[in-house]
């Protein structure tokens, strides 16, 4: 699947042409390949992929039992919302996309669903991160925050990326859902086992990216995205040195 941004010349397509298939969601407009009649997906879902398909149903049934009242006001909340393709077009969500998308966010932060579009759409946030490494603690990954962010409690979502090389500058597709932590935390925060929960290895030589998704963890909405990436040294040679520490200071 891919999203398209059309020309002035062609405003939008729409059907099929041979095996390529165009549609329209609110966001963009998209064309994929047509799968042949009696075809049969063979891939895997990983484990964070099983889990936001059980998260969508649980939300999208919690839909159905909400008022009328209650979605006509989830409605004119989405209203209110811009929002911005990859192509920086704007557009408007439905009330619907909005209810799935910031409950299925208190999910991922094992917060409470609600029913009521929220008053604010504020996230207490930092505005970027560092990462340094060191090796005077044995076998874990520090997340280390300085200064608070704010009077809105905030939740990270933690995204890291399996073994890139080192000449990378960019990640796009290779992240992973890892876990996440509040802001009110014990710090130093421990990452290890959560990427170890998802790689089984750690990826030593290699450079690892990291994304933090702030989420408000009374409304589920999320604030500005933030990147970073650490380039870790090689295998150590001895029990001592093989002990690394990941600092990620905020």
């Amino acid at each position: 699947m891919a999203r398209v941004q059309y020309a002035s010349e062609i405003a939008q397509l729409s059907g099929s042409t041979g095996k390529t298939t165009y549609s329209k969601t609110h966001a963009y407009f998209i064309s994929k390949t047509k799968s042949a009649p009696g075809s049969v997906h063979t891939f895997t879902r990983t484990v964070s992929q099983a889990n936001q398909r059980v998260q969508f149903g649980q939300v999208s049934a919690l839909w159905k039992t909400i008022t009328n009242a209650q979605r006509s006001a989830w409605d004119a909340f989405a209203l209110d919302i811009t929002k911005h393709n990859i192509f920086g077009a704007s557009y408007t969500s439905t009330g619907f996309n909005l209810f799935v998308q910031l409950n299925v966010n208190l999910l991922n932060i094992s917060q409470a669903t609600i029913s009521d579009p929220p008053d604010t759409t504020t996230v207490g946030q930092m505005t970027s991160f560092v990462m340094e490494a060191s090796s005077s603690t044995p076998q874990s990954w520090n997340l280390q925050q300085e200064g608070s962010s704010g009077t809105n409690p905030t939740s990270y979502m933690i995204y890291m990326s399996s073994a890139q090389s080192v000449g990378r500058k960019y990640c796009k597709n290779a992240y992973r859902y890892c876990g996440y932590y509040n802001d009110q935390s014990s710090f130093p925060f421990d990452l290890i086992t959560y990427y170890l929960n998802v790689f089984a290895s750690i990826p030593w030589g290699s450079k690892v990216f990291v994304k933090l998704i702030p989420i408000n963890f009374y409304t589920g909405v999320s604030g500005i995205t933030l990147y970073n990436s650490i380039i870790l040294p090689a295998l150590p040679v001895n029990v001592e040195e093989l002990a690394e520490l990941f600092t990620f200071n905020f």
